[in-house]
């Protein structure tokens, strides 16, 4: 079923869904009774391509997955028992001698450890699995002691692939549900998060790393395209259908 679901979040990529109405489009083209359906689709795909790269679209995508998470009190923290930072990825840069964190992952890490030190809790837990020689655990868990956290203060899940499996190793190191669980991830894939603790642990407070959105510019630029618009759609929309995935295999 991972399979299914890796397939439809594909289908909802930005690239994937203006590359389908192309080749529709072309396909309706070459038969000249049907041209005015491919013109159709020419003009949707157009749609489609600038609508999703504008920030008008990408924030209000965005913003509709992290709103939840805008305002979060920085004192939530005072007092957990366990910190659980979940991996974004790492490098995948063949020159480099050493595996690094991708540039999310290491924004989690490093909001983790800052939680971990002020929050006094006993353990810092470094989820994820990935698809490198060494885990997404493994490299946070690394990334941790480097920013002076003590080797036998962490603890590593290097079985989890994907956010539900995250909350199932997690609970099963920590079997008391009334733990203090500071969870720490993107803002925008807090929801989903948040939704697969919440089965285990009854204190979870949900305390991001990162965010998409960002605050309105001027009218102008707000329907400007621009690449990273576009990229933020694609994150929001592959995340959005992860959502609705779990909500259907709950």
């Amino acid at each position: 079923m991972e399979i299914v679901q890796n397939i439809l979040k594909e289908l909802v990529n930005p690239i994937s869904l203006v590359l389908l109405l192309i080749a529709a489009d072309v396909l309706f083209m070459i038969r000249k009774k049907t041209h005015k359906v491919g013109l159709v689709l020419l003009i949707l795909s157009f749609l489609v391509l600038y609508g999703l790269s504008i920030s008008f679209i990408s924030n209000g995508l965005c913003y509709m997955l992290e709103k939840k998470y805008l305002s979060c009190c920085e004192n939530k923290f005072d007092k957990l028992d366990v910190v659980a930072v979940l991996g974004g990825g790492v490098s995948k840069n063949e020159y480099l001698r050493e595996i690094i964190p991708s540039e999310e992952t290491a924004s989690r890490v490093l909001h983790a450890v800052q939680v971990f030190k002020q929050s006094g809790a006993a353990y810092l837990v470094c989820s994820g699995k990935g698809d490198g020689g060494l885990t997404e655990a493994e490299v946070m868990g690394i990334s941790a002691e480097r920013l002076g956290i003590l080797k036998e203060r962490i603890r590593l899940d290097k079985r989890s692939r994907n956010t539900r499996e995250h909350a199932q190793e997690v609970s099963k190191m920590f079997w008391d549900r009334n733990l203090r669980i500071g969870l720490i991830t993107s803002a925008y894939h807090m929801k989903r998060s948040e939704m697969e603790f919440r089965k285990y642990f009854s204190h979870l407070h949900p305390l991001p790393s990162d965010y998409l959105y960002s605050s309105p510019v001027s009218l102008w630029f707000k329907f400007l395209p621009n690449s990273n618009s576009f990229y933020k759609s694609s994150i929001a929309l592959k995340e959005m259908m992860g959502l609705i995935w779990y909500k259907i295999r709950a």
